[in-house]
């Protein structure tokens, strides 16, 4: 199984992140450009980070 998380670098997004490691084959989560990591210092090289800002429409192009 493959996930996408949002919002991993939060509290409860941190704490998803750790609970689908131990379910996914594959667990990629987006990260802001210069957001804190802190909370996934444990698990950065568990995850692949694509850093992007959702809410910007242009983010893709």
């Amino acid at each position: 199984m493959r996930v996408l998380l949002t919002g991993a670098t939060r509290f409860i997004g941190s704490h998803v992140t750790r609970i689908v490691l131990g379910e996914a084959d594959r667990v990629t989560v987006t990260v802001r450009r210069g957001s804190d990591r802190s909370r996934l210092r444990e698990v950065l090289g568990k995850v692949e980070l694509l850093e992007m800002d959702l809410s910007d429409r242009d983010a893709d192009q």
